[in-house]
């Protein structure tokens, strides 16, 4: 029996090609399980990464937020002890009518030791000597300055309790206190008080400037009291002149005595002259006086108190930069470094506004100051930024006239002559700018028949950003003609004039045409140069946290 197929495909049949097609099922299905598991990966961590990154988006906002609701929170501490602090101006008044009582009770003692015979002759010897107040530092002034001091020194120690214990209560009524806002918070907190502890003395200032007052004061009354003196001096003299004629009168019997008795006699006048002068200004005058010094008393106690005012003032403004310096640490703490970049692009665009103002004068019009300003203040509130644009608008002179250029140096005015209009002959001119008016010498004409008159311009003269040129020119014409006169004038924007980039001294030069005087036709055409300057501005930098 034959066991070999004859045909192969016969042999295999059909289960062979079942075993294929089910191959090809097998592989497919892993593939496309495998396609399927991959693409399932991919949309998981693209899911992971944009959850992630959603995830750490809030994140970083939530620490924004939370960085700025704790700066918002410092903030207002130190708002609020500054309020408290500022109530201490209610204590002047109480503090200085103690310091000043002794010398207004003093004033009953000094009026009669000043209109006695005493104290006439010593404040006379003491007048003397350049030392006529020795009685009212006596009667009146004696431990007014320590009083003062002590004062100053009290005012002082009393604004720094009221502002520390402001801060200090806020801070115990927080659970766990400062430390709960996290150890940046309570480092910038602690670095706040010690430097309003190191800067708490005012006693140094308030010496010197109260003292001063005081001088000033004496000398005062020391002036008027002199006056009286001399007054009073005149006076006893013609009065001891006639009481003398009197007893030399008398004395004349006395023969050879006579010396003696005259002396005796001059003496008795003398005196008795001076205790009726005192006696008779104490009964007309003294009432007077009194006021008169009284006034002069309240009047210092008015200036010692503007003082007083002024020098709390400034030390709220002290406390004030402090307390943004403190915010802006804690603002720093946990900022975004986006954040930060953008505080750092926002300043950098501000300090380049500065910077152009402070290198170039045409970048210091009023236009462009404002400009400046008005983003500063935008900046203000910023808990980041306040402490360096307080630094940048203490750069910027609050007078707004210490900005206006200045005009420095000589001054040339280029005269072009008409040919019709030359003459061989000398020119004289008058210069206006605002209110400064500089007058040329004559000059002769050049060989092109115009002229080049010079000037100084003296001293500096700050002129204003739109400011009236006005020229007048007179060209003599020689004895057989009347000289010829010619005006001219403009309103001139000096910054317009200014190139940009022409630095701190630009030379301008301002073209003014002219008109023969009473007549509308065309004369020469006037070329001023001047030289300008301006005030130097102080170097600003970016905030600290901007440098890498």
């Amino acid at each position: 029996m034959d066991t070999n197929p004859k045909d192969p495909a016969q042999a295999s049949g059909r289960p062979a090609a079942k075993r294929l097609k089910a191959s090809h099922w097998f592989w497919g299905t892993i593939a496309v399980l495998l396609m399927i598991t991959l693409a399932l990966h991919f949309a998981a961590r693209l899911q992971l990464g944009k959850q992630r990154a959603e995830g750490e988006g809030e994140a970083a906002s939530q620490t924004a937020a939370e960085a700025e609701a704790k700066a918002t929170q410092v903030e207002h501490w130190f708002a609020m002890a500054g309020k408290e602090a500022a109530k201490v101006r209610a204590e002047i008044d109480p503090m200085l009518d103690k310091a000043y009582a002794p010398v207004y009770a003093g004033i009953p003692a000094y009026m009669d030791f000043h209109y006695s015979l005493k104290g006439e002759w010593l404040e006379l010897g003491a007048a003397a000597i350049g030392e006529i107040s020795s009685g009212l530092d006596k009667y009146m002034f004696a431990g007014l300055d320590k009083r003062l001091d002590s004062v100053a020194a009290d005012l002082g120690r009393e604004f720094d309790q009221r502002y520390l214990g402001v801060v200090d209560r806020a801070m115990a009524g927080l659970p766990g206190g400062a430390e709960a806002l996290g150890p940046v918070v309570a480092g910038a907190l602690k670095d706040s008080k010690s430097r309003i502890t190191k800067t708490g003395g005012m006693v140094a200032l308030e010496a010197v400037a109260l003292k001063g007052m005081t001088k000033v004061f004496a000398t005062k009354l020391g002036v008027k009291l002199a006056a009286k003196v001399a007054a009073k001096t005149g006076t006893k003299w013609a009065a001891t002149l006639v009481g003398g004629g009197t007893g030399a009168a008398v004395c004349s019997w006395t023969g050879p005595g006579a010396a003696a008795c005259g002396l005796i006699g001059a003496g008795i006048a003398w005196v008795g002259t001076d205790v009726a002068m005192i006696k008779l200004e104490d009964y007309l005058k003294r009432d007077d006086f009194e006021k008169e010094l009284r006034a002069l008393i309240d009047e210092h106690k008015a200036e010692t108190r503007k003082v007083l005012e002024a020098m709390l003032a400034e030390r709220g403004k002290e406390r004030g930069s402090a307390a943004k310096v403190a915010v802006g640490e804690v603002a720093l703490s946990e900022l975004a470094d986006a954040d930060r970049q953008l505080a750092c692009k926002t300043a950098g665009s501000l300090l380049v506004h500065y910077t152009g103002m402070r290198d170039n004068l045409q970048a210091r019009s009023p236009a462009q100051v404002a400009a400046l300003e008005q983003g500063l203040r935008a900046q203000a509130r910023d808990h980041l930024l306040a402490p360096w644009v307080e630094g940048m608008e203490q750069a910027i002179p609050a007078d707004p006239d210490q900005l206006r250029p200045q005009v420095v140096g000589s001054i040339t005015v280029t005269v072009e002559v008409p040919p019709g209009l030359r003459e061989e002959q000398e020119a004289w001119g008058k210069l206006t700018l605002g209110t400064e008016e500089i007058v040329f010498d004559w000059a002769a004409a050049n060989t092109a028949g115009g002229y080049v008159l010079h000037a100084g311009a003296g001293e500096a003269t700050r002129i204003a950003p739109s400011v009236r040129v006005a020229l007048e020119l007179v060209q003599d014409r020689g004895w057989k003609h009347r000289n010829r006169t010619f005006t001219g004038s403009a309103s001139i924007n000096v910054f317009s004039t200014l190139a940009e980039g022409s630095g701190l001294a630009p030379r301008v030069e301002i073209r003014l045409p002219t008109k023969p005087e009473g007549d509308n036709t065309a004369g020469p055409t006037a070329i001023i140069a001047l030289s300008l300057s301006g005030v130097m501005l102080p170097e600003r930098a970016l905030p600290d946290f901007c440098t890498p």
